[in-house]
């Protein structure tokens, strides 16, 4: 039984200097899910070729051990 790999795909990761500047620039929506903020924007298709790209970041002010922010993020990828 072959394994299926549970990661997302380079066209749904946010990778982009420019994409990534444009999203924390501070005039995009965001709503608090604790201990997490959500931060969107809306982007034209010329910057992105997929439907939906997501970038995780985990503060170091919220979650201060490297151990304990890659457990959010691994599971924040997993939901």
């Amino acid at each position: 039984m072959e394994e299926i790999k549970e990661t997302l795909p380079k066209s749904e990761r946010l990778d982009s200097k420019k994409a990534i500047e444009m999203l924390f620039c501070g005039r995009n929506n965001s709503f608090p899910a604790f201990p997490i903020r959500v931060v969107y924007m809306q982007v034209e298709s010329s910057i992105s070729n997929a439907a939906a790209s997501i970038l995780i970041s985990v503060p170091k002010k919220k979650f201060k051990r490297a151990v304990k922010r890659n457990l959010v993020k691994r599971q924040i990828r997993e939901a």
